[in-house]
């Protein structure tokens, strides 16, 4: 029986596991001599929401009608739809295993709450809305894995303002219960799909990248937590060592992140840019710093406001759309020329030209996006800038994340390393996330949809060879 093992490592990037940890790592030395690897390029934008889910059903953001955490529900100003599992246009993987009469396991895979019917079982991956909710399939599943497994959790709550040190000790016993509960299952005859998802990596980058990476500003030479991020790859690897003991030979194992990581260099403050070249008004009520207050805003002089994240996201204030719309759609493409003119000459924090790359929803998300997508989508310096939500930043520029502790910025670049039969051993250049889902039914026999975008890893020509620095 084919059967397919999707290893997520949320965030785990190549420039850690390819090349500096590569040395101390010899699970993962071992699997990728015998495999096709590289990195994976994410979607825009690289950010847990949508990637997993555009991974898991082979389609675009734009086709899901998902943007981020903070996708707009409708044209008002303050709505956001909760991300979940409820209205995917398309299939998931394990419903197309399910119809094809396949058994699955899925493992806090993000944006599955709330659980839904599967020939299988699943445990829901974060976001969770309501902890009491269906957080499993069967709905006592939870419950049981949670008796067997105590230190069972889903994801590390607010570890941006925790202690570096209670967050790191919280990171482990999270991702050694996961493992354990993976374990568990793998064990089981019954599954054709198993999947899972540790949020570990992410988490663990945005703490302690700035302990262990020379280039970031705040780098300090041997600090005690300089070999942290290292230790958790450590600790990875002999998970999966213990994981890849109860697969067979003619299965397919699949190693993949939704994104990478990289030094975040600083923050531009759209928002407060945005006040100050006069497109975005503020009623007098409306604090000076903190948070962009929606209710707070004086619509009928506002043209755009933003959100801030790993990108920028605006949005015009458009006559006949916005319930107070105060321009034209005409008037909305000249002022994106006119911004982005006006942010060619914009200077970082250490007086160099800050690179905004503005991105229309149809060069972002391609032709006729779903849903409400961004008026314009802005990548500053390659993502390892970002875009800052918040009010109160005098000079537009911060170094700090303006939502808590942060070293790492996302990268556009995951990781993929494929192991089974039909896969040619080698280093390939141009993989995609949407590879992912075709490569697991073309190894499963089942037909691929026309709504996946993407080619399976077997039929992508190796364009050229590297072997893994193991120095």
């Amino acid at each position: 029986m084919s059967r397919v093992c999707i290893i997520g490592l949320d965030c785990l990037t190549p420039q850690l596991l390819f090349d500096q940890y590569s040395k101390v790592l010899p699970n993962f030395e071992s699997i990728v001599k015998k495999s096709v690897w590289g990195p994976l390029k994410s979607t825009t934008p690289p950010i847990t929401i949508p990637a997993w889910a555009c991974m898991v059903t082979g389609s675009s953001p734009g086709i899901l009608g998902s943007y981020g955490f903070r996708t707009r529900k409708n044209n008002t100003y303050k709505e956001r739809k909760l991300p979940s599992s409820l209205g995917f246009p398309v299939p998931t993987l394990w419903q197309l295993t399910s119809d094809a009469g396949l058994f699955n396991r899925i493992l806090t895979v993000p944006q599955t709450y709330p659980a839904l019917p599967l020939q299988g079982e699943l445990i829901a991956g974060f976001p969770i809305a309501d902890p009491c909710g269906p957080t499993s399939y069967p709905r006592n599943l939870g419950q049981s894995i949670k008796d067997k497994f105590p230190d069972f959790q889903v994801d590390i709550e607010d570890y941006r303002t925790r202690s570096p040190k209670d967050v790191l000790a919280e990171i482990h016993r999270m991702t050694n219960a996961r493992f354990q509960v993976a374990e568990h299952w793998l064990r089981q005859d019954d599954w054709s799909l198993f999947m899972m998802v540790e949020m570990g990596p992410d988490r663990l980058h945005h703490i302690f990248w700035h302990y262990a990476q020379p280039d970031h500003p705040d780098f300090v030479p041997e600090h005690s937590m300089r070999f942290a991020i290292r230790d958790y790859y450590i600790l990875l690897d002999s998970w999966l060592g213990k994981l890849t003991k109860h697969l067979r030979p003619n299965d397919l194992l699949l190693i993949v992140s939704d994104h990478g990581a990289q030094t975040m260099k600083g923050g531009f403050a759209i928002n407060q840019w945005l006040v100050d070249n006069g497109y975005l008004a503020l009623l007098d009520e409306h604090p000076r710093s903190g948070p962009l207050q929606l209710d707070l805003v004086d619509w009928a002089r506002t043209k755009m406001w933003a959100d801030g994240g790993y990108v920028g996201r605006i949005y015009f204030n458009i006559e006949n759309r916005e319930p107070k719309g105060t321009i034209t759609e005409q008037d909305a493409q000249t002022m994106s020329l006119q911004l982005q003119k006006q942010w060619s000459s914009l200077l970082d924090r250490n007086g160099t030209q800050l690179n905004i790359k503005v991105l229309s929803p149809t060069q972002a998300y391609g032709n006729n996006p779903r849903g409400f997508p961004p008026d314009l989508t802005l990548i500053l310096n390659d993502l390892s800038y970002r875009a800052l939500g918040t009010l109160g930043h005098p000079n537009w520029f911060s170094s700090q994340n303006d939502t808590g502790q942060d070293g790492a910025n996302h990268a556009q670049n995951g990781i993929c390393i494929c192991h089974g039969p039909n896969q040619e051993a080698g280093y390939q250049e141009g993989l995609d996330i949407l590879d992912i889902a075709p490569t697991v039914l073309d190894h499963l026999a089942i037909d691929i949809p026309q709504t996946m975008a993407g080619t399976p890893i077997s039929r992508i020509r190796t364009s050229r060879t590297k072997d893994m620095d193991l120095r």
